[in-house]
């Protein structure tokens, strides 16, 4: 309902509706319209966040490891349910920075944090080479995100098919085994 009606159109008492129940229930579970928001956020975040590291980052190929973590993460946030979800955290955030603060610490925090791991074991395996993973990892994900994505919340671009992803994913790859890429 957030995503369809937008934060403030979303009501407690039209979200109960939806959901079959009252408006008094709802706020036994939660105190306010901002905190059901805020576990929606989390919620949200943690599923995709889920989904796309389910798969273990392994391999002794980084570009093929990152090309297939940047597939899953295209696929993830290119649909039209995340380009509204993402467009509604970015113009709730300007209101209310906590929604930020809790998007950015449940999806994109975690999401870094994975990739580090596994720059960190490929930078002791020679395979990379940077002096801060996290930094590299935040890059990555920024090449992700900046791209593919962030035409869809503007509204520029449809759908994109699994070529398409699969070709924007492998050229994130690229642009950072360039980047981070052991030297010969």
């Amino acid at each position: 309902m957030f995503s369809a009606e937008g934060y403030a159109a979303a009501s407690m008492s039209d979200i109960a509706s939806r959901l079959g129940g009252s408006k008094g229930t709802l706020y036994n579970y939660f105190n306010s319209k901002e905190e059901l928001f805020a576990a929606h956020v989390q919620t949200h975040c943690q599923f995709h966040v889920a989904a796309a590291f389910e798969q273990p980052m392994e391999g002794d190929d980084p570009f093929a490891v990152l090309t297939g973590l940047a597939e899953r993460l295209l696929d993830a946030l290119t649909t039209d349910e995340s380009a509204c979800f993402y467009s509604l955290i970015v113009s709730e955030s300007q209101r209310n920075p906590s929604v930020g603060q809790i998007f950015y610490e449940s999806g994109p925090r975690r999401g870094i944090a994975h990739v580090a791991e596994f720059l960190e074991r490929a930078r002791e395996q020679g395979k990379i080479a940077t002096e801060d993973c996290v930094q590299a990892a935040t890059d990555f994900i920024s090449l992700i995100h900046g791209g593919l994505p962030w035409r869809r919340v503007l509204n520029v671009v449809p759908p994109p098919s699994p070529v398409d992803i699969r070709k924007e994913a492998e050229r994130i790859a690229r642009v950072f085994i360039r980047a981070y890429g052991a030297r010969a």
